[in-house]
């Protein structure tokens, strides 16, 4: 009975695994997005793929010198990958910040790489 149980725990454990945040592209730069919308820096630097505490820090300080005050995103919406095999990728997204740095529209769709790392997608910036 004691196997039982742990093997569904087991189970349910890769089950739910599966439906993380950043178990497929799509749901990596969904993420990644709301945690810049919600001014969350740390939390969308860490959807970025990294070798180090450095480079992690260094992503969250780009994040917000891009989208501080008025820059910051005010929509966005993810519109699914647009190229994908078991361990790279490339989603469409669109966003919309509050008043554009110089040179640069209000309103843009991206193609985000992305990187599969571990069980785990990555954007990829490198």
């Amino acid at each position: 009975m004691k196997k039982i149980k742990l093997l569904i725990i087991g189970l349910l454990a890769i089950v739910f695994a599966g439906c993380g945040e950043q178990s497929n592209p799509e749901k990596t730069v969904k993420a990644f997005h709301k945690a810049i919308y919600e001014k969350d820096f740390g939390t969308a630097a860490s959807y970025i793929l990294s070798t180090n505490a450095e480079e992690q820090a260094a992503y969250t300080k780009m994040l917000k010198d891009i989208y501080k005050g008025d820059n910051a995103i005010i929509n966005f919406h993810v519109y699914g990958a647009a190229f994908s095999t078991k361990d790279a990728a490339k989603v469409a997204v669109s966003t919309e910040v509050a008043k554009a740095p110089k040179g640069m529209s209000a309103k843009d769709v991206m193609i985000i790489p992305l990187v599969k790392s571990e069980g785990s997608w990555y954007i990829n910036l490198q």
